[in-house]
């Protein structure tokens, strides 16, 4: 049966967190909240522009005083309240906190990617503050978002996992709510959507015309588009039946199940051992 469905891209995963939570308490600053970061954390060694912010829209997306919007490589924060609903958790703290390191015009610097325009048309770059502060990394060290991996775009995607490590570690910002938690895919309710961290086991693999199938345990399953496999170098589809599973990404209802597109392998931790995962 051909299979489809779109999602937003899924961020990194469980393993990949833990080795790096060591990391991550080297390259945190100290600060009043062990939350600060300095230009160390994340650095860039060249940039391709420097320009200057003229509107804060969100959290991970700016108006540039040109009129270009620049959206955040490497986080996504809590969305915004928009057409009468109520703002997500911590959206706002961190449409607040950006739009304090960004007051008055500030200049910053950009570094792009390899996709330079995202499908709302916004320019993607890597945002470093004028004194080569990350404002990434300073993000997600404050829990103020979930770190992001969408390829091509994978630069200096393993620091920006270390500053969430950190964060989630200590329960800081996002990571103090239990939506943030891992669940398991046989306990999750049927109206679960955006995002979550799901375990489980998988009892099939499937292949469509697009993409490939992780059913789990429960109602969930993760579907990989076949032209992201290169990012999965390691992951042998045949092996996986029957191992335990951590994911991260949006969850979608379709066709009875809650589906989850997941992009890239950091997105995927096999043999995950949360204590939250089927059994």
């Amino acid at each position: 049966m051909q299979r489809r469905h779109a999602s937003k891209g899924a961020p990194l995963g469980g393993a990949l967190f833990r080795w790096l939570a060591a990391w991550a308490a080297i390259a945190l600053a100290a600060g009043p909240a062990g939350a600060a970061v300095g230009p160390a954390a994340c650095a860039s060694g060249h940039y391709d522009e420097t320009a200057r912010v003229g509107y804060v829209y969100d959290g991970d997306t700016v108006r540039l005083t040109d009129g270009r919007r620049i959206r955040l490589i490497g986080v996504d924060t809590p969305e915004t309240g928009k057409h009468g609903k109520p703002s997500q958790p911590y959206a706002d703290k961190a449409k607040a906190t950006l739009r304090g390191w960004l007051r008055g015009s500030a200049t910053v610097h950009l570094r792009y990617g390899p996709t330079r325009h995202d499908h709302y048309g916004r320019t993607l770059a890597h945002v470093y503050l004028a004194d080569g502060t990350s404002v990434t990394a300073a993000l997600l060290a404050r829990g103020l978002g979930t770190a992001l991996v969408i390829p091509p775009n994978t630069w200096h995607y393993r620091c920006y996992a270390a500053m969430e490590a950190g964060a989630r570690r200590a329960r800081r910002g996002i990571w103090s709510l239990a939506k943030y938690r891992p669940v398991a895919s046989t306990r999750i309710a049927a109206h679960a959507r955006g995002f979550h961290i799901v375990t489980g086991r998988v009892r099939h693999v499937g292949r469509s015309r697009h993409s490939l199938w992780l059913d789990l345990k429960g109602r969930v399953s993760l579907f990989i588009p076949l032209d992201h496999l290169r990012f999965f170098p390691d992951l042998d589809p045949q092996q996986l039946v029957g191992r335990r599973v951590e994911a991260r990404g949006w969850l979608h209802y379709h066709r009875g199940r809650l589906n989850m597109r997941v992009l890239h392998r950091a997105a995927l931790d096999v043999g995950a051992g949360s204590a939250a995962a089927a059994h």
